[in-house]
């Protein structure tokens, strides 16, 4: 917020904020000063093989997408996990990706979880599973698993109602030997995302130079945010819960 009331422009990482009201604060005091100034880092936005995705969708070669499929599994968790936090510190990744790839808002969420094997703590659901309703009649299914063991996996696949289009799996080559093929999956965000993060920046930078704003803006941020807290509440609540989008700024039009 200081940065704001001087004008400074500011790369945020998520969460916007520690929560909605805060994060609500920053869009409204943003839009007063009738300018974007905050960027939200949401990588994904810029990975080579998101992008590939996005534009296959944008330019219609697979129709209308009808649903969306996602993947987000970390080797382990880190300590301090809690149920809510995997929602608020990993699936706002993929929340904010469903709206991103399909271009339209999210209506509706429900949330299951499970306390697997692999979890440390009895209490946390280490594997969590969303289901979205978004506009347009496009659904979404999105699995968020912390403490997968294999390594850091992000997967999205959209279905359209033309042909399907899926992100590719690996950055690495595919070894094929003895009857089998395979590929080494990366360790964690670091590995799989190298080129996304040096692109954001340079994206970024670029921008300030221009005097402009192009990537995930502090709406997207509170929208992820208010989004998570949607899906706490479905986890606690154990039902499908309805997401009344609220009145977006003529300043993120």
């Amino acid at each position: 917020m200081e940065c704001l009331r001087c004008r400074k422009p500011v790369f945020c990482e998520k969460p916007l904020a520690i929560t909605v009201e805060d994060a609500r604060g920053i869009v409204e005091a943003e839009a007063e000063l009738g300018r974007k100034l905050v960027q939200v880092g949401f990588m994904r936005r810029y990975d080579p093989r998101h992008l590939e995705v996005k534009s296959a969708i944008d330019s219609g070669a697979i129709g209308q997408p009808v649903l969306l499929k996602g993947t987000h599994r970390n080797a382990g968790a880190r300590s301090g996990t809690s149920s809510e936090s995997i929602l608020v510190n990993s699936a706002v990744h993929d929340l904010d990706a469903a709206r991103w790839i399909v271009g339209r808002e999210i209506e509706e969420v429900y949330v299951q979880g499970t306390n697997t094997p692999a979890a440390s703590n009895g209490e946390v659901l280490d594997l969590q599973v969303i289901q979205l309703a978004l506009g347009g009649g496009c659904l979404a299914n999105i699995e968020v698993y912390v403490n997968a063991g294999y390594g850091y996996d992000v997967d999205l696949e959209v279905v359209g109602d033309a042909g399907t289009i899926r992100v590719a799996p690996a950055n690495a080559p595919v070894l094929r030997k003895q009857r089998y093929a395979s590929y080494p999956v990366e360790g964690d965000w670091l590995e799989r995302f190298p080129a996304a993060y040096v692109l954001e920046m340079q994206r970024w930078i670029e921008d300030l130079h221009a005097g402009r704003l192009t990537g995930p803006d502090a709406w997207d941020g509170y929208m992820s945010l208010l989004l998570a807290e949607s899906c706490i509440s479905a986890l606690h609540s154990g039902s499908r819960e309805p997401f009344q989008n609220p009145r977006r700024p003529e300043l993120y039009q």
